[in-house]
């Protein structure tokens, strides 16, 4: 580089001449910034959505996620519960009881076989109401359990006292309809106090099958309106399962009145009104199964 004022040459990087001390003006290659290292921009993170305008949904075919709809985890319940009714709904036969404590009778032997026979089918009726009251509150509590389980929000919200209403019922019928053993009221009692306890079980035997129905008849009520509330319109049950209501004073002067004969017409007739309701009832349920699975 030379000096402008005195023509010496000046050394590279000097900033004065070493010949005159002129201040040497900055070179260009001086004065040149150095340059910086390109930065390198980091990637924009991608738009909601990733890929494209359609983003990783798209790309997966546009398919979105889905809230899983309720299901009855207890309708395997209901229908465990309504087979049963094999079981427990116990049809006897007027014809049966003749022949085994009748027939018998007529020979000195067959008495003990008769008088045995007649215990016998005195501790199978009592038995099969007992059964059968429990399988039907076991039946309707499992009812009400799939309703929950479908639709918990409308059971707990619209139709919230429809089915209190309906738990209400079924509660007061389990209060209500309590059992009696069998071997005590139907064949201990009896043996111990000749005879005089029977009349006590077939007091239930004669009333309870019709207060049975008339209750079970206000529950498939109280279940009709709680369908009605959760929409299910078409799904009304029609409970034909009613059992007259006896006086059991009418069949107990008959039976004193006629030396015990009447005491054959009493046994149709609780042996009848049980058959009739079994019948009857094994309807009504499959018509609230089949709402179930309509449903479920």
């Amino acid at each position: 580089m030379v000096c402008r004022q005195c023509g010496a040459q000046v050394p590279d990087g000097s900033a004065f001449c070493p010949s005159c001390g002129t201040a040497v003006a900055a070179t260009p290659e001086a004065g040149r910034e150095t340059p910086q290292p390109a930065t390198v921009s980091q990637a924009e993170p991608p738009a909601s959505g990733g890929q494209g305008s359609g983003g990783p949904i798209a790309a997966a075919g546009g398919a979105t996620s889905q809230v899983a709809e309720p299901r009855m985890y207890s309708l395997p319940v209901v229908e465990s519960i309504a087979r049963q009714r094999l079981e427990t709904d116990e049809r006897l036969t007027f014809s049966s009881y003749l022949a085994w404590t009748i027939l018998p009778a007529l020979t000195v032997i067959g008495i003990v076989v008769s008088i045995v026979a007649a215990y016998v089918y005195q501790f199978k009726l009592l038995e099969r109401r007992n059964r059968h009251f429990r399988r039907q509150q076991e039946f309707m509590r499992a009812v009400v359990r799939c309703l929950r389980e479908r639709f918990p929000a409308e059971t707990s919200g619209p139709a919230a006292g429809a089915v209190g209403r309906l738990e209400l019922l079924i509660g007061e019928a389990e209060g209500r309809e309590t059992e009696h053993s069998p071997w005590l009221w139907a064949v201990i009692l009896p043996i111990v106090t000749l005879g005089l306890a029977s009349l006590v079980t077939w007091y239930w035997l004669t009333c309870d099958f019709g207060r049975h129905s008339l209750r079970q008849r206000e529950i498939m009520d109280a279940l009709n309106e709680v369908f009605r509330q959760l929409g299910l319109r078409a799904a009304a049950i029609v409970d034909d399962s009613a059992v007259p209501r006896r006086n059991y004073w009418a069949y107990l002067l008959l039976y004193i009145f006629t030396a015990g004969l009447g005491g054959l017409w009493w046994l149709y007739i609780m042996m009848k009104d049980g058959n009739d309701h079994f019948a009857r009832q094994a309807m009504v349920e499959d018509q609230v199964l089949s709402v179930l699975r309509s449903v479920a």
